[in-house]
């Protein structure tokens, strides 16, 4: 019932209100956990990471329960990054997921994807996202990296 959203780009807390998170936190903020932990007044059952960080990764670890508590992460660190977990807490009951690629099967899935896109997703996707020629490619990474919008798509043609 209390969805928190975080992250430290404004626009994307923005879009995670439209769709429904009721809570919104600037993880740039280096109080974000403790303003967490204040609207659950105490750990969360289930927390979600997509950051890529092994830090939000221990992070988010650190905020779900013991005894049922779990994360999962969907999100690719650096190969030399890694993530420490007390394994007390995993006897506690804390459990870990992660998995690869999201689980998709790109040869079957793609045609279930550029459906949903084409028929369902069609306005989110066109509101979200910009196509740049080629010759534009500084100005979508810039446009990106403010947040002005979620995916940039070069024409290459």
């Amino acid at each position: 019932k209390k969805i928190i959203g975080v992250d430290n780009n404004n626009y994307k807390l923005s879009l995670a209100k439209k769709l429904g998170c009721k809570f919104l936190i600037n993880n740039s903020n280096k109080n974000y956990k403790k303003k967490i932990f204040n609207i659950f007044k105490q750990q969360a059952d289930f927390c979600l990471e997509f950051a890529g960080y092994a830090k939000t990764i221990m992070d988010a670890f650190d905020m779900i329960k013991d005894e049922s508590g779990t994360l999962f992460f969907a999100s690719h660190p650096a190969t030399k990054e890694n993530i420490v977990i007390n394994p007390f807490e995993l006897i506690k009951g804390k459990k870990i997921f992660g998995c690869w690629g999201g689980f998709s099967k790109p040869d079957k899935d793609i045609k279930n994807i550029s459906k949903i896109i084409r028929d369902d997703h069609k306005k989110f996707f066109e509101k979200y996202s910009k196509i740049y020629e080629l010759d534009e490619t500084e100005k979508a990474l810039i446009d990106l990296s403010k947040g002005r919008i979620l995916r940039p798509i070069l024409k290459l043609v």
